[in-house]
């Protein structure tokens, strides 16, 4: 098998010195130089790359039927049964291994806390791992509350010790102006333990007035649930300005055309005006339902009088006697 001679030339990179880019081309050069010597020589290259495990004393190229030994690199740690060696091909290849006898190395468990919890975020405890602390309610984390397991050399390691779990205590709220709250005589408050804010009496009419939330409780470590209230005068009474018609030149609405009793006769006359009103058209609706309802029964006499008035006999002008002829 032969091969063509390529040159090996190559652009120095912007921003390199000349020595570094002469370094980079015989790199190139070496390189494709190995790759020729395999392919006339009927050898392998270089072994696959690995992310677990490395080759132990490698060469620039293996003969066909040469083997290559691997091992775990550092933070991993050998499992048995596995393969770990290569064997060159006399098709220019390796025999197809894994990294799978290689696992990363873990660290040791963690216990919680008393009155703690522990929570490994991915499930594992291998290094690069992170477990996460955290209390029960009324406690709190006292350390550091998330741990990493490091790789330290050949070993690995937690990056610090266990957190404790300490309970919730508050120092006493704070003191305001003309206040007080309930239980000052406690100087350390536990958890959800609760005060009540009121205000002094002062003398005269006006009272002083709470501002902000009258009850306070330890809610977490020396943190209470809000800022203290406040305890103000009376809120000042700005006087109220006048009505616009108070001024000069405006007219005032409550003035109207007649005086104030003339303007409640027009109005008394008005509602007596709608309900005769309302009175008449209700009577008149009356009379013209009722002549309605008499009318077909004045009808009917008029038609059996005409009637009678046709069956009657009819005496003619000769039949009739003059009394002077007796």
């Amino acid at each position: 098998m032969t091969a063509s001679s390529t040159r090996c030339m190559a652009p120095p990179l912007h921003g390199e010195s000349r020595a570094a880019s002469w370094w980079r081309i015989l790199g190139a050069c070496l390189l494709a130089a190995v790759f020729l010597l395999a392919a006339s020589s009927d050898a392998c290259v270089l072994p696959p790359p690995f992310e677990a495990m490395e080759p132990i004393n490698p060469k620039p190229y293996y003969e066909i039927g040469e083997k290559v030994e691997y091992r775990c690199k550092k933070g991993y740690l050998r499992q048995p049964f596995y393969l770990m060696v290569a064997t060159c091909e006399k098709n220019h290849s390796w025999v197809p291994i894994t990294d799978d006898g290689c696992i990363k190395k873990q660290c040791t468990y963690l216990n919680p806390p008393p009155k703690g919890r522990v929570e490994y975020i991915n499930g594992t405890r291998t290094w690069g791992d992170i477990v996460h602390f955290s209390c029960v309610e009324g406690f709190y984390v006292s350390g550091i509350a998330a741990l990493s397991c490091e790789l330290r050399g050949d070993n690995v390691d937690w990056n610090g010790r266990v957190p404790t779990c300490e309970k919730v205590l508050c120092s006493p709220p704070p003191k305001i102006q003309n206040g007080k709250y309930t239980f000052s005589d406690v100087q350390v408050f536990e958890y959800f333990e609760a005060v009540t804010y009121s205000c002094d009496a002062v003398q005269g009419p006006d009272k002083l007035s709470l501002v902000g939330n009258e009850v306070l409780y330890c809610a977490g470590h020396q943190k209470w649930s809000s800022a203290a209230p406040e305890c103000k005068g009376p809120k000042p009474t700005h006087p109220t300005k006048p009505p616009v018609y108070n001024y000069p030149g405006y007219p005032n609405p409550r003035e109207g055309i007649f005086d104030q009793e003339l303007n409640l006769w027009i109005i008394i006359l008005l509602i007596l005006i709608a309900v005769v009103g309302l009175a008449l058209i209700l009577l008149c609706a009356c009379r013209f339902f009722e002549r309605k309802k008499k009318s077909p029964e004045k009808v009917m006499p008029a038609i059996q009088i005409s009637d009678h008035m046709v069956n009657a006999p009819i005496l003619m002008p000769s039949t009739v006697q003059n009394p002077m002829k007796r």
